[in-house]
């Protein structure tokens, strides 16, 4: 017996503004669900990023029904088409993918069916990152003085807990010009404040929330500015140890307490207890200063120690190396000008292309080559110091110029 022919003619439109899929024969999802649709859903999956294993899920409801359901399938290299697949195995109507105006849409039109949301999520698990503690030491005065000077800074060594537990122990030391270090000041414990908070990750919040600073502070009264021992600047270095108990474990992309080994300062790891955090050192520089000025008649050298001696031209704390600017504003004046003797020899004035020169070359240079004299700090803060000095041979106007 032979199967007769059924012809069967189907006019079906789309009338939408993109191509639809539709399966007529063989297909589990039912047709009049999206047929003549006015309702319309749809999805911006613009941001969507797949990765090799993504979690799909949908909240649907029978049109009137109390309560959604939840449709779940997993993806592995996922890509749009096979998520509108995954889609349409809920056989419920016609999911589709298209792009307007530069995003990236899944809608479906149903009027037999409501939808929630459509989530998709990677499950790949993503471990927390951790914020390490920090310390520092500040100066309450400045850190470059002139030799000799009596200062008394007030010391801060400010340690911030974050994703570590909290500071137990600040030390404070110090030693001359490189020399050996001595304790001056510690602590077991700290002033606290607070911190700024650690940001949440993965929506869950820092379980080493509330953040704090501790802190030690300490005045080194009667500090005297060392000599240097050479061209270098002398120092008095400021140094500190801390430690610091361990912190609190984060949760992962999942919610569950990350499993990782506590670590030392490892940002991708919980924070283990340490005794070995230190800041970078706070360094006091003692200087002899250099001086310049200019006088309405010439001056010999030994004029020029008798003024720096009486307080007067202009001293500058710093390295006497290099090329230095010296502020001169000499109108129809002499200038002069003094540097530490261990300082290499200024060869060299510049003020602009058109007026500049060597220095000690000629009886003619500007500048006469040095002669080095004992000098004695106007304040009494060093005596005896020999100073290259440099006097002008002749009178002249200059603004400013390079001494190199």
């Amino acid at each position: 017996m032979s199967l007769s022919v059924v012809s069967i003619t189907l006019n079906i439109t789309n009338n939408r503004t993109y191509p639809q899929n539709i399966n007529v024969l063989g297909s589990t999802i039912n047709p009049l669900d999206t047929a003549n649709a006015l309702t319309e859903y749809r999805w911006d999956i613009t941001a969507f990023a797949p990765t090799s294993s993504d979690s799909l899920q949908l909240l649907y409801k029978a049109k009137g029904a109390s309560a959604f359901k939840t449709y779940r399938y997993e993806l592995e290299n996922a890509t749009n088409d096979s998520l509108i697949v995954a889609l349409n195995l809920l056989g419920i109507g016609y999911f589709n993918f298209y792009t307007e105006l530069g995003n990236s849409y899944i809608s479906t039109n149903n009027d037999n069916y409501e939808f929630g949301q459509l989530s998709i999520n990677s499950n790949s698990i993503a471990y927390p990152t951790y914020t390490l503690p920090t310390i520092n030491i500040t100066s309450s005065i400045p850190t470059t003085n002139e030799v000799g000077v009596t200062v008394n800074p007030t010391l801060n060594i400010n340690g911030i807990k974050n994703d570590a537990g909290a500071f137990n122990s600040l030390t404070l030391f110090k030693n001359y010009n490189g020399g050996g270090a001595s304790q001056i000041a510690t602590t077991a414990s700290p002033t606290v404040t607070s911190a700024t908070a650690i940001p949440a990750q993965f929506g869950f919040a820092d379980p080493n929330n509330p953040n704090f600073n501790y802190n030690l502070a300490y005045t080194d009264a009667g500090l005297i500015i060392p000599a240097p021992v050479s061209t270098s600047a002398s120092s008095v270095i400021y140094t500190n140890t801390s430690s610091y108990l361990a912190g609190l474990r984060k949760k992962d992309s999942t919610g569950v307490i990350d499993t990782r080994s506590y670590s030392v300062r490892n940002t991708n790891a919980p924070q283990s207890a340490s005794s070995s955090l230190v800041s970078l050192n706070l360094n006091f520089d003692g200087w002899y200063p250099y001086f310049y000025g200019v006088q309405a008649a010439s001056v010999t050298f030994a004029d020029v120690v008798a003024l720096i001696q009486a307080g007067s031209g202009t001293k500058v704390v710093s390295s006497g190396a290099g090329g230095l600017n010296m502020p001169f504003n000499a109108i129809a004046e002499w200038c002069w000008f003094a540097i530490f003797t261990p300082f290499i020899t200024k060869t060299n004035w510049f003020e602009n292309a058109l007026n500049q020169g060597s220095i000690g070359s000629s009886p003619t240079d500007l500048f006469s080559a040095p002669t080095i004299l004992p000098v004695n700090s106007a304040s009494g803060y060093w005596t005896g110091i020999n100073f290259k000095i440099y006097v002008a041979n002749k009178v002249t106007t200059l603004a400013s110029a390079i001494i190199s």
